[in-house]
């Protein structure tokens, strides 16, 4: 008899269990229920890009609101820092060169690759638009120059995907490395196209924040 209830008890408590775990495995899952981690970083950026077939250097940042420690909305903007003239000796100016000034930003989305691992990648995408100047420039290319009057301005669109490798250097500090390309169009420039104005990107950045 003992051996009898023994058994019934036995069999009752792994029908239990197995109830218990079809429950919890039949359990319907939901893309927004439970906790939602957030966080937040700004960065310091660097671009090595050309522009009028000439190399400068952008700087700038980017920042915003993380979602469960992968995917980024927010902002960015950059400027270009350096120096940058072009030949116009087919257009009617004193000189043949002219001064080239340039900045933009827009909307960031970013998806973040395994973030908790100390080497990690991330894929940036800024859609936004910007400004062009255009201006004399009495000394051509080099360092000694004086910006003189307006030629032509507009402004444009831009979309500019990345890929970057990112470092934890810290739990609040990482350093990144990357390519990006700028994509510009929509601008009326008489002396440059929308191909001239957009290039490949080598990018740095650190970024601090809560990650």
């Amino acid at each position: 008899m003992k051996k009898l209830l023994i058994m019934v008890f036995m069999s009752c408590s792994i029908s239990l269990i197995a109830q218990d775990n079809v429950t919890k495995n039949d359990e319907i899952k939901t893309l927004f229920g439970g906790e939602i981690a957030g966080g937040f970083y700004g960065s310091y950026d660097m671009k090595v890009t050309s522009f009028t077939k000439n190399a400068g250097l952008m700087t700038g940042g980017k920042g915003g609101w993380i979602i469960n420690h992968q995917l980024v909305v927010g902002g960015g903007g950059f400027g270009l820092s350096t120096h940058s003239s072009f030949d116009i000796s087919s257009h009617e100016t004193r000189d043949s060169f002219a001064h080239f000034q340039c900045g933009y930003g827009g909307l960031l989305i970013e998806y973040i690759i395994w973030p908790e691992k100390p080497v990690h990648a991330s894929f940036p995408l800024l859609v936004g638009a910007g400004g062009v100047r255009i201006h004399e420039s009495e000394n051509g290319y080099f360092l000694d120059y004086t910006i003189g009057r307006l030629l032509e301005r507009s402004s444009f669109f831009v979309v500019e995907p990345g890929i970057d490798l990112e470092l934890n250097l810290l739990k609040w500090i990482r350093f990144g490395v990357g390519m990006s390309y700028r994509y510009v169009y929509g601008s009326n420039l008489l002396s440059l196209t929308d191909g001239e104005m957009s290039g490949l990107s080598m990018n740095f950045s650190f970024k601090f924040g809560y990650f």
